[in-house]
């Protein structure tokens, strides 16, 4: 592959793509299928070698639960306290209010084991 002239808009996306993919536990592969996208193809973007259109990262933003924001300036992760807790605020910005009320339900059972659980390994 020829090595790019001009630079890209957007050089971190690639690196802010691999840590919220990685995050969500997704390969490479997966998450290329998920947006349609080739593997090859996306592998380049994370890479730094190639540059999505404004659609895919899109399509990214809404299978990996983050703000289009967030996969294009590195800014947006560093500003978060936390990671992943900032790509749980995201998603549950996008849950309806029925939905809200069943996640709610879910958290008050979860959270107590999840502490139980890290009190156990401690």
């Amino acid at each position: 592959m020829m090595k790019r002239k001009t630079p890209l808009p957007f050089p971190e996306s690639g690196s802010c793509l691999r840590y919220y993919r990685e995050l969500r536990g997704y390969t490479q592969e997966q998450l290329a299928e998920m947006v349609g996208m080739a593997p090859s193809y996306y592998g380049y973007i994370e890479r730094g070698r190639q540059m999505a259109t404004i659609a895919y990262f899109y399509k990214l933003s809404q299978v990996l639960c983050v703000p289009i924001e967030a996969l294009l300036l590195p800014e947006y992760r560093e500003q978060e306290e936390d990671g992943l807790k900032g790509v749980l605020m995201a998603q549950i910005g996008q849950l309806t209010p029925e939905e809200c009320k069943i996640a709610y339900e879910l958290l008050c059972r979860i959270v107590p084991m999840i502490r139980e659980q890290q009190i156990k390994s401690k």
